[in-house]
């Protein structure tokens, strides 16, 4: 016996922390697939599309998509399926994992794109795995348009939002430094 849900929302959890923890890539690849499957085939649909973007995001690490930045592919279109998921909360977990790819691809634009429309849902993450992520990836995204800021009233504003994040990391770290590495 078991409850389902349990069982599908289990499995996202597991998914994002084995990604989140530093599983090598062909490791996670497999075991979102194999979670994926499961999810689907229960129905739980909102959790697949939740996952996604943590498969594409490893599809793109392994350069298996039209760039570094992009989850696009010959199987993937990222804007028609973020249009599909434009209205759900689970998408913040997709956009999350999405600012990551745009963060280290070093598309300042698109990961600021993303990323507003990650808080615009980012209560449905909040207690979950990828809220850090969030912040952490925000950080960095602040950083690079704070960096390329001519203006310096708009400078000094992303040097704000840049602290918020920070104060919220040290927050977490602080609740359990054991989650940190020095």
């Amino acid at each position: 016996q078991g409850d389902l849900g349990y069982a599908c929302y289990t499995a996202i959890h597991w998914a994002a922390a084995l990604f989140i923890n530093g599983t090598p890539l062909p490791d996670v690849e497999r075991e979102v697939d194999e979670r994926l499957e499961f999810v689907r085939r229960a129905r739980f649909m909102n959790v697949a599309d939740a996952m996604t973007g943590i498969r594409r995001l490893v599809s793109a690490l392994r350069g298996e998509t039209a760039g570094l930045g992009t989850f696009d592919g010959a199987d993937f279109n990222e804007e028609r399926f973020e249009q599909r998921l434009a209205h759900a909360p689970d998408i913040a977990w997709f956009n999350i994992f999405s600012l990551e790819s745009k963060v280290l691809a070093e598309d300042v634009v698109g990961a600021n794109k993303v990323a507003q429309r990650a808080s615009a849902h980012l209560f449905a993450a909040l207690p979950m795995l990828p809220a850090p992520e969030f912040h952490f990836f925000r950080a960095l995204g602040v950083a690079m348009l704070a960096d390329r800021a001519r203006d310096v009233a708009a400078h000094a504003s992303l040097i704000e939002e840049l602290k918020v994040h920070r104060d919220k990391l040290r927050a977490w770290a602080a609740a359990c430094p054991a989650n940190v590495e020095p």
